[in-house]
């Protein structure tokens, strides 16, 4: 990636789907994150999560956010609706360019625009994704959970 590469963030359709998940096969081991261990070809299948983006630099995607904006999910209240990050990948020749940061940035915009606020849920024990949203500006919250 040049210092110049223009970096484009748009929404994601089904025709990035085999992009997005040649980015998210990429990140495999020590790469993929432990708080995310479904790939992201099955939560698109599943899900088909609205307020995705994809981001485009030099003509290609080179990184994606999976996400929505729902209620009840975790414990919400279906008066209190959130945004919720399901995942987020960048290819590794373009990590450490704020091409994250940049899709991170777009999800979050249009959390605002909805007037709901901007969430993710990760293990406990995930400490680079505690890094990265932490340096996304995101605070912990006051879900906990039990499982047995």
């Amino acid at each position: 990636m040049t210092e110049d590469a223009e970096v484009i963030i748009r929404r994601m359709t089904e025709a990035d789907l085999p992009r997005v998940k040649g980015i998210d096969s990429l990140m495999t081991g020590e790469e993929r994150a432990a708080s995310w261990p479904v790939e992201a070809e099955k939560l698109w299948a599943v899900y088909r999560p609205l307020l995705s983006f994809v981001a485009e630099c030099e003509g290609k995607v080179v990184g994606f956010i999976l996400g929505d904006i729902r209620g009840v999910d975790y414990g919400t209240s279906a008066s209190s609706m959130s945004g919720w990050i399901d995942m987020v990948g960048v290819d590794l020749r373009y990590q450490r360019h704020g091409i994250g940061r940049k899709l991170v940035e777009a999800f979050y915009q249009e959390c605002q625009r909805n007037q709901v606020r901007a969430r993710v849920l990760i293990r406990e024990d995930d400490q680079r994704l505690k890094k990265l949203w932490g340096a996304a500006g995101f605070k912990r919250g006051k879900l906990i959970d039990f499982e047995r």
